[in-house]
């Protein structure tokens, strides 16, 4: 079953609705691009685990529509622990000091999704590093395509797009989809009022989880905007209410 996955997840790109379709109706297989697909893996040290297996996450077996393949590097005991995910629009003194704040709860019983955006991101992939903390990197592409320096042994990259899958508009999107399904909740350093954060956010509101928003720091950015509409103001860790 696990190479029909993986057959289907290379053709159709990653795309579930497609590969529940050929699965349905019982596409054949081509055993030559199979293997061609499984030598690629293997020659980018990629693995791979479906939805069949037991470090699947549960989280994501609670969605109306789990990706049957997760592809990985690195170290998937990761997926087993809590996790979630601190966004910031912008990086000032400001931002890096309630950071700093947060660093109490990424503890062992914690790990961090991060993305591949420049800006707070590079500035937050520091901060785990100087601080010893595990980060989970979902790319919104195939994972051969990262080729920055990467301590495999204390993180891991996930993907549900197979190798040779450029990034896309949707794929952003759909990045953002599965974060929200993975991450316990969210926390805002900062916003702006019209975010592109403010996708990831709809779909943690979607999959009812928490959304926490240090204060604004304008009477009309996004975290002032986000509180005002219900989204928990947090000043420390100890605020959280799941920590």
């Amino acid at each position: 079953m696990n190479d029909l996955l993986i057959y289907f997840s290379h053709k159709y790109k990653g795309n579930n609705f497609e590969i529940f379709k050929a699965l349905k109706n019982g596409e054949s297989v081509n055993i030559n691009e199979l293997n061609n697909w499984k030598n690629i893996m293997s020659e980018n040290q990629i693995e791979y685990i479906t939805i069949f297996d037991e470090i699947y996450p549960k989280e994501l077996k609670r969605t109306k529509y789990p990706p049957f393949v997760i592809y990985l590097k690195g170290n998937k005991e990761l997926l087993k622990k809590k996790k979630i995910q601190i966004e910031a629009d912008y990086v000032n003194d400001l931002c890096l000091k309630n950071l700093e704040k947060l660093k109490s709860i990424l503890n062992s019983e914690h790990t961090l999704l991060i993305s591949d955006f420049k800006g707070f991101n590079d500035v937050i992939t520091v901060f785990c590093d100087d601080n010893k903390i595990n980060k989970i990197l979902i790319l919104a592409q195939g994972i051969e395509n990262f080729q920055k320096n990467w301590n495999y042994e204390d993180n891991l990259i996930i993907s549900i797009y197979p190798a040779k899958t450029n990034p896309k508009y949707i794929r952003f999107k759909e990045r953002n989809l599965l974060s929200s399904e993975l991450g316990k909740f969210l926390i805002l350093l900062n916003s702006y009022q019209n975010s592109k954060l403010l996708n990831l956010v709809n779909y943690y509101l979607e999959n009812n989880k928490e959304i926490y928003c240090f204060p604004g720091e304008t009477y009309d950015d996004g975290n002032t905007e986000l509180i005002k509409m219900g989204a928990t103001m947090i000043t420390h860790f100890a605020d959280i209410k799941y920590y």
